[in-house]
């Protein structure tokens, strides 16, 4: 037999070297692609499903806080509905501006009413514009309110408006945004039926203004801007029968409550 002639360790070292600098093969850089592809996607989906859910929550938030916003407001207001100096003596007089209580001009899309705030005799104001300020005149204290819906901004949605009038002033007063982002709003009225029971009724008349004892309140509130491809609730539907809609993608939240009016519960 032919003896093997021994290589030389240096030769070997290099050779080994070689071998191991080969790299990566083209089969091993695709299957780490993948799973690098795989991991970054899911990664992904995990940021938009996280981002999704807090942009959602902001929506919620911010409905919550406006409807709330919107009872707690016309609600501490509603209350004083025909507060007046002598409050157990209901005034005969069909017209509301003259004599504290709720309007007869008031229906199912805008609440008004009017009560006495002996505080405006001592503001500083000219209340009734008679060019004197403060003074003991029944007009100077004598504040009409009213609530409904108008686009306050110009941006295609409807807002919560408030419109007070103090005095001569009554009706002609400032109309200012008091919430945002107010779909829908229902007034129904609890009209005493005189047998120790209310009945609902969908506006207030010159006949029934002076039975009024509580007001329902029922609003929608919407989120301002919309999620597109979210699916959301759309149909509402009133205590009194009404159907409201919102566009798709758009979050909504109906509350209903009723605002006993205390000055009125004689």
């Amino acid at each position: 037999m032919r003896a093997e002639i021994a290589k030389p360790k240096e030769t070997l070292s290099l050779q080994n070297k070689q071998r191991r600098q080969k790299g990566f093969t083209l089969i091993e850089l695709m299957v780490v692609l993948v799973i690098s592809s795989v991991v970054m996607a899911a990664i992904y989906n995990i940021f938009l499903s996280q981002q999704r859910a807090y942009v959602g929550q902001e929506f919620t938030s911010e409905t919550q806080q406006n409807f709330r916003a919107a009872v707690n407001l016309m609600a501490r207001e509603i209350r004083l509905a025909g507060h007046s100096d002598d409050y157990i003596t209901l005034p005969t007089d069909n017209n509301c501006l003259v004599e504290p209580g709720i309007c007869d001009t008031s229906d199912a899309t805008h609440l008004a009413f009017t009560y006495i705030d002996t505080d405006c005799l001592t503001d500083g104001q000219d209340n009734d514009n008679d060019g004197h300020q403060d003074g003991a005149d029944p007009d100077e204290k004598r504040v009409w309110v009213k609530y409904d819906l108008y686009d306050a901004f110009g941006n295609g949605i409807t807002d919560l408006g408030r419109t007070i009038g103090v005095g001569s002033n009554l009706g002609t007063g400032i109309h200012s945004p008091a919430v945002m982002n107010i779909q829908q709003i229902e007034f129904r009225y609890l009209i005493d039926n005189t047998t120790g029971g209310f009945t609902y009724a969908p506006a207030v008349t010159s006949a029934n203004m002076r039975q009024v004892r509580g007001v329902e309140i029922t609003i929608l509130a919407r989120s301002e801007a919309s999620e597109p491809g979210q699916n959301f609730q759309t149909i509402f539907t009133t205590p009194g029968g009404t159907v409201w809609s919102l566009a798709a993608g758009v979050r909504g939240r109906l509350f209903t409550t009723t605002v006993m009016c205390r000055n009125l519960n004689i």
